[in-house]
């Protein structure tokens, strides 16, 4: 009889140790998998940044030349 209830008792320690391992290792996938995710859109919000800039430089060039046309046009008046 006792010696069933080692075998019970380390079975279990066995399994605790199993499921704490487990457990860490999904931890670990976890947060790599977060890193990668962050890193993706950290990658896709300057891309993003970028272009806008860029769409914004543009318009800001087709306003200011608006303007300088409209300038000339009054001043040629």
């Amino acid at each position: 009889m006792a010696q069933s209830r080692k075998c019970e008792t380390d079975l279990k320690m066995k399994l605790a140790r199993q499921a704490s391992e487990h457990q860490d290792h999904l931890q670990d996938m976890l947060s790599l998998q977060q890193k990668k995710l962050m890193e993706q859109f950290d990658l896709a919000l300057r891309e993003r940044l970028i272009h806008e800039r860029h769409v914004f430089i543009d318009q800001i060039s087709q306003h200011t030349a608006q303007v300088e046309g409209l300038e000339r046009a009054l001043e040629g008046e």
